[in-house]
């Protein structure tokens, strides 16, 4: 039997699945196994072998061949097989029918029931990548294989086999293609298809603390399902939810296993320990990995976060310094400000004997010097003053000082109070022990992790902390161990008092019971670390794909975050910050409205009181305003006066309008929320007539009630089912309008189109809306309109195939063709006559056996009887068992066709249209609803009509026999195959699912009588209730109630589950069969005896066994030149062993090219590769020389280069191989021993560089000696058993390291000698730090391998990413290794390997913050909009005018009044200075004049506030740091800029792709080529930086930090602004890719890092980070400030002075002109 095309196909299906690596277990003999390895090594594809016909193999298969760490390993299996069953059930019980395995089942027969026979009951998973091939059909070009998908969505939990058609693969002896796809199975990919787990119900261990477990099942699903209390049990909660989901993606079913606990110890007890032991299949709960749980499950998704902290207040025990008065403010500043309120005393003392010499209005005594100093410093101290200057001048020169008085006021408490409020902000215990170490009290939640953790931790702190808090006498356990909500509210009563536990329930009462202030005062400390919380599955579910590819969707679209956001609390946000405010309108307006009133009221009592005081007045005055006119709107509207409806008026608004517009004055209801209809939605207490279609009661004599009830009823669907469909559904209308209903019973849908009937009553208006949906059509179109679409309409005809006649006699002859009959007797025949021969050559019976005998025995063979008479030599057993053999084959071939042919089910007919049913013989019957015969009757159609004309009216038989009920011309169906039925498709639907089986429903024809229609709900057009209907329905719709009612009562498809094939086998199936047989009978009949020539194949077999098992190797690539025969018995011997996975490469032929050796034999996913080579092959050099040319020689390929060279003659040979330092090379030498023993002797072969020095390396290892059964070690020849590879390679004497240096700060051309010298130097550091410090790391790394390097110097790292510099000549190999570390750039590391970290690279933009950046001259302004500020101004002037009018009117009326009626001037002053907070000696007599002085104070008191709160906050957060934060910010600014120069920081600017980068170097480098300064030295720029505000360096910061430290003071650290240059990154020492020194160095560089060497050069040379020791900073505010106060204090005096002086003139001008 050919197997040319088999072996096509395995590897034509291997490659597609991209599987390298196959177990074939198989029962073929050697020579028709011979041809697979070669088939398979085009591939490649490495193979192993399993006969299943030895029991030896077979034994203990899973352990010995599919025991594999392999990711995907290929499996075939022919079924044919006698021991097949003995895999299939074997691979059940261990669980190998999943995703880790590509099963390949080949059944020559094809016999779907011996699969599903065999697989099942077998555990086979949903991720089963199992493949049924059957054998189509076989051509003589193509041989054609069909391909089954065969899974189990879960056969312990109820799932069902699935065998589907996959596709059908053509092969002949070299190749494959696809056929034909049989189903759609390849559009998606295999979890895709399997995503329905209906009938498989999922063990679910559902997690519950917080209810007792003996609660009822619903009172536990109630609350994980629940949102109330999202604190309590929230992981099991957010699991569970998530895993509802998940429920409704899949479809599967649920048993809970309910659990109160998470584990008893780590992975066993409670819910996670039904999981490991296989109790669940799913938990609800989510859970933190561990390294002991991760040895059983897996994690799936990450699905929230798992922390607990520690909460506490600051403790009131914070002093405040002795100097913080003094601190918010310079000496300079105080001494100034000094100096200008002695200067303000004066020049009050000057002006009050000025305006005393020469004012009239004066005080009655001038005040002394030391009088006025002390108004100066008591207006600075923000009191008032009874003594004020009289004139104009002087009064503006006092209302100067009180102002600039007030600002600086407003900064010092401003600071202040910054101060006070941010000490403490914090406390100082930020960690664990410090906790511990204090004495505080603590509490902690009483939970079982929180207890576990405290017991079971190894930390120290958390041990003290237990020591010192928890197991002291003096804490009560009651107050330790507290409930969440009383732990967090005794945090909040109780400042100091620590709680611990979990952070969503903490937070969750912190939300509730903290005010927003208080949540910022609160101090965490981290309890335990952040765990992440996994969704977990069991390490062999085979639902873990699935689920994981569900839940990963499922955080995609957000769904998880979304509950993860409800149920766990993550931060708390804190909503007190500095922020800048700028009041405008829409915070001050209330005020100023206030402050309106309050005057309006203090007006009004002061005219109550003047009017009690004067009693010549007798009517009060009213002051009358012009009005507008209102109109009032009113919503009118009748629900249905022909209903008995009442009229309903409604007031909706209140419109205003005076002569020239109008406005909306108020809504008088809630009308203008919703839309007309919404507000009319409800018909309450109305009844709608409703007209209803019953078809099946007499509408006569049936009472009212009973054709309700018949409506109502569900049973017997297919009676009225349109009528009760639309009944049932309108319910749900009824109920939301709320009205309702009174029926009008018809008998019929229409008389004509639009009369008569339901259709008529709503033309005539009789009726509002109908019961039952009508076809929307043109006719109908002017009367009525169409809503919605109710349901669909289809009528259909359908008819079984009629027979077409018994079963013939031939039928059991037709399986075969009458050649292959006669072949088979004869066969047969011959076969009995060779057994006779057979007895007759045995002569071991005691009688003659006759020719009929043996012939009898041949023939009852076919029969599939036994014998009991058999041959006892082997050849004439063997001739006995290919005899059964081809009879088995053939009774198989012959009862599946047999079997299919009875079974099968006839094909369906070739009518299908209603016009070749018209022109059939076919007997018709059609359904008695007027739709389906008055459309016959009526329809224009010309297939409808002669349909009607040919079945109807030319019918012979009566009309009462061709109109029949639905359920009567169903089973005449049934019952009568031929007989063609026409119906409506629900009713017939209905019918058949209750009368047919299911094989039945299979056979039915059926055709199209009248096309689907969608059928609408139809309303009059002049019907008031349209929109209104419209509205109802369309929300019907939407929630799922009309689909709901439309699934029930329409049935639109009928379900086949059974198909059919029919096969006829002819002489080319079995010609094979009987060509098989007779080679075995000539083969057996052979009385010559073969000798197996046992050839050195069995002892080299078990040497490279023995090998690879001690090297861990299971994969093998054999270069060879042995025969064929030798070949087969070598995979014998192996197989028989230890499975190998092995690729055969012939040697033989002629000489070919070996330039694709890598990429057509090596390649492969494997870390390492076994080489078998045979050095005595003809071609055996070729490849040598190749590999060397491909640098093949490598720690990649373990090499076994088999030879009978000497050790000498092997070293010439390979001396001149590019073979290097890492290389797995082993030289076999084999000779002969005595009893067909063999010895090996290994020499271990590397070089340490052939191309920079190195010499061959040839070491004798150890002697093995091998014979048929194994190999034992017989002696070591040297110690390299002793030590790892690498560490006999560990010195490097011989090679000259080739090393690329950088300096940067020194010339390259300097000789070597010097360079050196610089680069060994141990002082300034900051002085090309990197190059220095990899320069010594490098010398170490010298020292250890104890090599000589070369020394290559540059002056850059690169000139681009990948060339020049020391990364260009590592990577085009002029070196081995750079001196310094560099980058690890995604286009470096296509060329390069970063073997370790050894440094860290940042370059910094650094500057200050710019003066002008700060508070400018316009600060005091800014806390207001400028429109504030107008309102307010004017505001203070209404006030000074009303105080002036109270005054007034006082004086005139009242008793109680002040001697003299103040000036205009002094109610101005008064108000202005009570906006400064200033009080007054000036008030009013009466009760309407103080309440406006005090609304007066009020309101400037709290625009006080606003203003202060304003300016802390711009202290508090202004000029800490520049807004200057990113490269593009700083581009974009007028900053200078200065650079040092370095090469990566030009290379940078030059080639940076970045788009900020090309800003900055647009802006900043190329406006300044011509400046000198730009380049400027690293200490030069920083102390610019320094001394220059707003002066910007860029520099790299390792070595730039030194200068820093060395020039700056502490709190000008602080001070810096830092803006990335380019992104932080580490940098790395980098090998190139391919260099053999890459584990060598790196193994040494890391014995550099534990030693601490690597710490302690980093430390010295590389500076990462500047300190800033201020904390809580205080501001000082400096003369840039300030300036601009005591400036405008001095222009205030200035302009007060010439005012002064105009008054005096001014005064004596009119003192001269009276007395003249």
């Amino acid at each position: 039997m050919l197997q040319f095309p088999l072996f096509s196909f395995i590897l034509y299906n291997l490659v597609q699945y991209k599987v390298q690596d196959v177990a074939v277990f198989h029962c073929w003999n050697s020579k028709t196994l011979e041809p697979l390895p070669h088939v398979l090594s085009r591939g490649p594809i490495y193979a192993q072998y399993i006969n299943l016909d030895s029991s030896q193999a077979i034994d203990n298969f899973h352990k010995r061949y599919l025991d594999d760490k392999i990711t995907k390993l290929g499996v075939f299996l022919d079924l044919g097989c006698e021991n097949a069953d003995y895999i299939t059930n074997h691979s059940s019980s261990a669980r190998l029918f999943t995703h880790h395995f590509h099963w390949l089942l080949y059944d020559e027969l094809g016999d779907l029931a011996q699969l599903s026979e065999l697989l099942g009951r077998a555990n086979l998973g949903i991720n089963a990548d199992v493949t049924f091939v059957k054998l189509e059909q076989q051509e003589k070009e193509f041989t054609f294989y069909t391909l089954y998908d065969v899974y189990n969505p879960g056969s312990h939990l109820g799932g069902r086999l699935n065998i589907t058609i996959d596709q059908t693969v053509k092969c002949n002896r070299s190749e494959c293609e696809v056929a034909i796809y049989r189903s759609d199975l390849y559009k998606r990919a295999r979890l895709q298809q399997r995503m329905d787990l209906s009938g498989v119900s999922i063990r679910l261990s559902a997690l519950v603390t917080e209810l007792p477990l003996n609660s009822s099942d619903q009172a536990l699903l109630g609350f994980l399902s629940g949102e109330q209390s999202p604190h309590l049990d929230w992981v099991s909660r957010l699991g569970y939810h998530v895993l509802v989901h998940i429920q409704e993606v899949l479809h599967f079913n649920i048993t809970y296993i309910w659990s109160d606990t998470w584990s008893v110890n780590d992975y066993i007890g409670g819910s996670i320990g039904a999981l490991v032991n296989e109790q669940v299949d799913f938990i609800t709960s989510p859970f933190v990995l561990s390294s002991n749980r991760l040895t059983y499950i897996r994690p799936l998704a990450d699905l929230s976060q798992f922390r607990s902290i520690c909460i506490f207040r600051t403790p009131h025990n914070a002093g405040i310094q002795a100097t913080l008065f003094l601190s918010p403010f310079r000496p300079t500043v105080w001494f100034v400000f000094g100096g200008l309120l002695l200067l303000a005393g004066i020049l009050l003392w000057l002006i009050f004997h000025m305006e005393a010499r020469w004012l009239q209005r004066c005080l009655n005594f001038v005040p002394s010097l030391l009088t006025s100093c002390l108004i100066s410093f008591g207006a600075a101290c923000i009191q008032g003053s009874h003594l004020i200057p009289r004139s104009t001048g002087g009064r503006l020169a006092f209302i100067a000082l009180m102002f600039t008085s007030f600002l600086m006021y407003n900064y010092y408490t401003s600071i202040v109070v910054s101060t006070l409020l941010g000490s403490p902000v914090r406390s100082n215990i930020k960690s664990i022990q410090q906790l511990a170490d204090s004495s505080l009290d603590v509490g902690y939640e009483p939970i079982a992790y929180n207890k576990v953790y405290l017991k079971s931790t190894p930390r120290a702190d958390i041990q003290s902390l237990v020591k010192q808090k928890f197991n002291t006498k003096q804490h009560d356990l009651s107050s330790i161990e507290l409930i969440p909500v009383d732990g967090v509210l005794r945090v909040r009563d109780q400042p100091g008092f620590v709680f611990i536990s979990e952070v969503s329930t903490i937070y969750y009462f912190m939300e509730k019971f903290y005010l927003p202030h208080e949540i910022c005062e609160l101090n965490e400390i981290s309890f335990r670390s952040e765990t992440t919380l996994y969704s977990i599955i069991h390490i062999n579910s085979t639902y873990r794909e699935l689920l994981k590819q569900v839940q990963v969707r499922m955080l995609e679209s957000g769904i998880i975050i979304k509950h993860r956001r409800y149920y766990t609390k993550s931060k708390l946000h804190c909503l007190s910050s500095n922020y800048v405010i700028n009041v405008g309108m829409e915070y001050a307006a209330p005020l100023f409205i206030a402050l309106l009133l309050a005057y309006f009221l203090a007006l009004m009592v002061l005219l109550l009181e003047l009017a009690w005081n004067n009693y010549r007045k007798k009517k009060l005055s009213i002051l009358g305003s012009e009005s507008s006119t209102s109109f009032i709107l009113n919503d009118l509207y009748n629900k249905g006066v022909h209903l008995g409806a009442k009229l309903n008026i409604t007031r909706d608004q209140e419109i205003a309008c005076n002569e020239t517009k109008c406005h909306l004055k108020r809504y008088l209801s809630d009308l203008y929320k919703r839309s007309r209809f919404q507000q009319r939605k409800w018909l309450t207490g109305l009844t709608l007539r409703m007209t209803a279609v019953v078809s099946t009661l007499p509408l006569n004599t049936t009472p009212e009630a009973e054709i309700i009830e018949f409506l109502e009823s569900i049973s017997d669907i297919h009676i009225d089912s349109f009528a009760r469909f639309g009944y049932q559904s309108r319910q749900a209308l009824k109920d939301m309008l709320g009205c309702h209903f009174a029926y009008i019973f018809r008998d019929r849908w229409t008389s004509a189109e639009i009369t008569g009937g339901l259709i008529g009553d709503l033309l005539n208006e009789t009726a509002d809306i109908s019961v039952s949906p009508f076809i929307y059509t043109s006719a109908r179109a002017p009367y009525f309109r169409a809503l919605t679409q109710f349901s669909t309409f289809r009528s259909i005809g359908m008819f079984l195939n009629a027979p077409s006649g018994k079963l013939r006699s031939t039928e059991f002859l037709q399986p075969f063709s009458p050649s292959v009959w006669l072949m088979f007797g004869a066969l047969l025949f011959v076969a009995g006559v060779l057994l006779w021969i057979t007895f007759r050559l045995e002569r071991q019976c005691s009688f003659n056996i006759s020719l009929l005998t043996s012939c009898l025995i041949s023939f009852g063979v076919a029969c599939i009887q036994g014998a009991w008479l058999m041959p006892r030599s082997t050849g004439g057993r063997m001739a006995f068992y290919f005899l059964m053999l081809t009879s088995f084959m053939m009774y198989n071939y012959y009862t599946s066709i047999v079997v299919s042919t009875l079974l099968g089910k006839p094909a369906h007919s070739n009518i299908r249209t209603v016009q070749q049913l018209a022109d059939s013989a076919l007997d018709v019957s059609i359904e008695t609803t007027p739709y389906v015969w008055g459309y016959v009757q009526t329809s224009g159609r010309p297939d409808i009509r002669s349909l009607y004309h040919n079945k109807v009216v030319k019918s012979n038989r009566p009309l009462e026999d061709i109109l029949m009920a639905g359920e009567e011309g169903v089973l005449k169906v049934r019952n009568y195959p031929g007989h063609v039925f026409l119906a409506e498709a629900t009713t017939a639907y209905e019918f058949v699912r209750k009368h047919f089986m299911p094989h039945q429903i299979c056979a039915l024809n059926e055709i199209l009588l009248r096309a689907e229609t969608a059928t609408h709900t139809l309303v009059n057009k002049r019907s008031p209730y349209v929109e209104l209907f419209k509205l109802s329905e369309l929300r019907m719709m939407e929630t799922g109630v009309q689909m709901k009612h439309e699934r029930y009562w329409r049935r639109i498809k009928l379900h086949c589950y059974q198909s059919n094939v029919t096969v006829d086998v002819g002489l080319d199936y079995a010609a094979p069969l009987f060509l098989i047989l007779l080679c075995a009978y000539i083969f057996c009949m052979s009385n010559k005896s073969v000798k197996v020539y046992m050839m050195p194949a069995l002892q080299l077999a078990n040497f490279l066994l023995y090998n690879l098992l001690q090297s861990r190797l299971s994969f093998i690539i054999l270069f060879h030149c042995w025969p064929a025969n030798e070949t087969s018995l070598f995979v014998h011997q192996i197989n028989k062993q230890q499975p190998l996975y092995m690729q055969f490469v012939s040697l033989n032929g002629d000489t070919r090219d070996w330039s694709d050796l890598e990429y057509r034999f090596f390649i492969h996913l494997e870390p390492t590769l076994a080489v078998y080579l045979d050095m005595n092959c003809n071609q055996s050099k070729a490849v040598l020389e190749q590999s060397s040319q491909d640098q093949l020689y490598n720690q990649h390929y373990h090499w076994l280069l088999h030879g009978n060279s000497t050790t000498f003659e092997f070293y010439k040979y390979f001396a001149p191989f590019n073979i290097s330092v890492d290389a797995d090379v082993t030289y076999v030498q084999e000779r002969a021993s005595l009893n067909n023993n063999i010895t090996y002797t290994l020499y271990d072969v590397y070089n340490n560089g052939k191309l920079i020095g190195g010499q061959l390396n040839v070491t004798a290892d150890r002697d093995l000696v091998c014979n048929v059964a194994d190999c034992d070690t017989v002696r070591y020849l040297s110690s390299l058993h002793q030590r790892s590879k690498y560490a006999n390679r560990n010195m490097l004497p011989d090679v000259l390291f080739r090393v690329s240096t950088v300096v940067t700060k020194r010339p390259h051309t300097w000789p070597a000698v010097k360079l050196i010298e610089f680069l060994n130097q141990n002082n300034d550091t900051h002085i090309d730090g990197i190059a220095r410090f990899g320069f010594h790391i490098l010398l170490i790394l010298r020292d250890m391998l104890n090599c000589e390097m070369n020394f290559i110097f540059t002056d850059r790292w690169s000139t681009d990413d990948v060339t020049g510099g020391t990364v260009g000549a590592v990577i085009s190999k002029e070196a081995e290794i750079g001196s310094s570390p560099s980058l690890a750039t995604e286009g470096r590391l296509r060329y390069l390997s970063a073997i370790i970290e050894t440094g860290y690279f940042r370059s910094v933009c650094m500057f200050r913050t710019p003066h002008n950046a700060g508070i400018r001259g316009d600060v005091f302004l800014q806390p207001f909009s400028t429109l504030v500020w107008f309102i307010f101004a004017g505001v203070l002037l209404m006030t000074g005018l009303l105080l002036w009018f109270t005054f007034n009117m006082e004086y005139k009326w009242l008793s109680q009044k002040l001697a003299f009626v103040p000036s205009l001037l002094s109610t101005m002053l008064i108000a202005f200075g009570a906006a400064c907070i200033q009080s007054s000696a000036l008030i009013p007599r009466s009760s309407g004049g103080r309440l406006a002085f005090f609304s007066l104070f009020l309101i400037s008191f709290i625009m006080y506030n606003y203003y202060t709160s304003v300016v802390v906050s711009s202290l508090l957060s202004s000029p800490v740091k520049s807004k200057i934060k990113t490269l593009k910010q700083l581009a974009e600014s007028g900053l200078p800029v200065g650079l040092e120069p370095l090469s990566f920081t030009k290379s940078y600017l030059n080639y940076s792709k970045l788009p900020e980068v090309h800003l900055f170097r647009k802006r900043k480098i190329e406006t300044q080529t011509k400046n000198n300064q730009l380049w400027l030295p690293a200490e030069e720029g920083i102390l610019r930086v320094r001394d220059n505000p707003g002066y910007v360096f860029v520099f790299e910061s390792s070595s730039g930090y030194a200068y820093v430290e060395r020039h700056y003071e502490p709190q000008e650290i602080c001070d810096l602004n830092e803006v990335l240059f380019r992104p932080e990154q580490l940098l790395y020492t980098h090998l190139h890719r391919n260099s053999t020194y890459k584990e060598l160095v790196r193994l040494k560089l890391l014995r550099v890092l534990e030693t601490g060497v690597y710490r302690k050069q980093r430390n010295y040379w590389v500076h990462t980070q500047l300190h800033c020791f201020a904390q809580n900073f205080v501001i000082k505010v400096g003369m840039e400030y300030v300036a601009p106060l005591f400036f405008m204090l001095l222009c205030a005096y200035m302009v007060a002075l010439l005012l002064l002086l105009l008054e005096k003139g001014y005064h004596r001008y009119m003192t001269r002109h009276s007395s003249t």
